[in-house]
């Protein structure tokens, strides 16, 4: 059955039919599939639901929490911290987290955004920000690439450890967007545009968390 675009309520009524098989989109704040008609236009729409659309329309399992607005704390920030190695790909990463910030409504002044030479140099920079007070919630990009000795898992490995030490030790939350990978190419398709985006994914880890972190408070 042929799926419109104003039957599930989406931005761009325009763009009624997909060749995938799924159409991605959001229905109550979470992302859901909906049957489409293969063979039509040669694009995936992946579309907001603006209508409160029946379950019984849609089919598939939720893959996110609620995309609500985030209420920092006063004088809070949100920290973006990057890498300048791999700048090209943790550029895409980048895209990706100010998207989820964009639809958190965090505001523009809350942002702040850092870059450091490498994945070693990240969690210094998080513990700073972390000890700065001002620090809401921080999301770290950066890319490590495998190559031909151990110091691709030396990095990795003490990066992701050391970001959840400085998580663990202050309480604010991180979202870790540091890719670790077998090749470019494996780098690339983590940092392209959507919501399979490494860092879109990160940056809306961490405001969920700010969001349960409330709950004990």
């Amino acid at each position: 059955m042929r799926l419109r675009a104003d039957e599930v309520g989406v931005e761009d009524p325009a763009k009624d039919t997909v060749t995938h098989p799924w159409v991605l989109g959001t229905w109550g704040g979470c992302w859901v599939r909906a049957p489409a008609e293969p063979g039509a236009v040669d694009t995936l729409l992946k579309c907001r639901v603006l209508s409160k659309t029946p379950p019984d329309r849609m089919s598939g399992i939720p893959e996110q929490m609620d995309a609500k607005p985030v209420v920092l704390p006063e004088g809070a920030q949100v920290f973006v911290i990057t890498t300048a190695f791999h700048r090209s790909i943790v550029a895409g990463l980048l895209d990706g987290a100010r998207s989820a910030l964009d639809e958190r409504a965090v505001l523009r002044e809350r942002r702040q955004f850092i870059e450091v030479p490498g994945a070693w140099e990240l969690p210094l920079a998080a513990a700073l920000a972390a000890r700065s007070g001002r620090a809401g919630a921080i999301v770290a990009l950066g890319c490590v690439i495998r190559g031909e000795t151990r110091h691709f898992e030396h990095i990795a490995d003490g990066c992701a450890q050391g970001l959840m030490r400085v998580q663990l030790d202050s309480g604010v939350p991180i979202g870790n967007a540091v890719l670790a990978v077998e090749s470019r190419v494996h780098a690339e398709a983590r940092a392209a545009s959507g919501s399979q985006n490494k860092g879109y994914q990160a940056a809306m880890a961490a405001l969920d968390m700010v969001v349960i972190a409330g709950q004990f408070h």
